[in-house]
């Protein structure tokens, strides 16, 4: 059995919106082909994960100075982040919270 990707039905309305606008979010669920298929259409392109566990704690703790920063350093190319399973459990809930 060979092993090919599906068509992506949203590369047309992906590289449009990537046309009319800076910031475009892609959500879905895990393990379906997002990150490839914006690897797939951008060529260039800085590429952030938040797996990396330096990365997330510093974006946790200054998200705004941080995209700042990967902006300014990204020097015209797209900046890609990519949250893979950096997904945080909820944190429990304090007892004193519960009252």
């Amino acid at each position: 059995m060979e092993d090919t990707l599906l068509p992506r039905h949203l590369r047309a309305e992906l590289l449009d919106s990537l046309r009319s606008t800076r910031v475009v979010n892609i959500i879905g669920p895990r393990q379906v082909g997002k990150t490839t298929l914006v690897r797939e259409l951008l060529d260039v392109g800085r590429f952030i994960t938040l797996d990396d566990e330096n990365v997330l704690a510093a974006m946790e703790a200054d998200p705004s100075g941080q995209i700042e920063a990967l902006v300014s350093e990204a020097n015209d190319v797209p900046l890609i982040i990519d949250r893979g399973a950096a997904i945080q459990a909820p944190r429990p809930r304090d007892q004193a919270d519960s009252r």
